[in-house]
């Protein structure tokens, strides 16, 4: 079967864009600058391991979902494979 065939046969999916509220706009807007904060205090360097690298995270101490907030003692920011360790992906 060509190339040409196999596209016509197999349509792309199309997926809905979210739409994101006020607050989720707000949310963002404020662990963008969290993360600003800490990286102007710290430079590009993870919070957990002191590696520095420009790949970094903002991670919640205490996760929203327990109760936690998007303040400068709740969050730190991580490099990538710290934040997997901390989420318990790793």
């Amino acid at each position: 079967m060509k190339r040409s065939e196999l596209k016509r046969k197999t349509p792309l999916k199309k997926t809905r864009i979210k739409p994101v509220s006020e607050k989720q706009k707000v949310e963002i807007a404020l662990r963008q600058q969290m993360k600003m904060e800490h990286i102007a205090d710290f430079g590009y360097e993870c919070m957990l391991c002191f590696r520095k690298t420009y790949e970094l995270d903002l991670i919640h101490l205490v996760r929203l979902s327990a109760g936690g907030k998007t303040t400068r003692e709740n969050t730190r920011t991580a490099c990538r494979e710290c934040h997997d360790t901390w989420d318990g992906r790793a």
